[in-house]
């Protein structure tokens, strides 16, 4: 019988590899500010801010609510300018 494979998302791999190597995560979140479209940029800081810590530590290193920094930073959300500051600066 043979063992079954594991399939891991896309996500999954980068938040591992970010969590791994922190520099990493960085860079990758520097070059999306850098040029990414809004939804890049979301997508970018959500898996930045779950490799490195997760969100509710995130959000109190941040000093803003966790259940409002998921909806933030979920798919649809819509992050505001004054939070996302408050998040890069609490994920580094």
């Amino acid at each position: 019988m043979k063992a079954k494979r594991q399939v891991r998302t896309n996500e999954e791999s980068l938040i591992e590899m970010f969590r791994e190597d922190p520099s990493l995560a960085r860079d990758y979140l520097n070059d999306v500010l850098s040029d990414g479209s809004d939804a890049e940029i979301n997508l970018a800081i959500r898996l930045v801010t779950t490799a490195l810590g997760g969100l509710p530590a995130t959000a109190r290193r941040a000093g803003v609510n966790a259940t409002q920094l998921y909806r933030t930073l979920s798919r649809n959300g819509n992050p505001g300018f004054r939070n996302l500051r408050k998040v890069l600066a609490a994920i580094g």
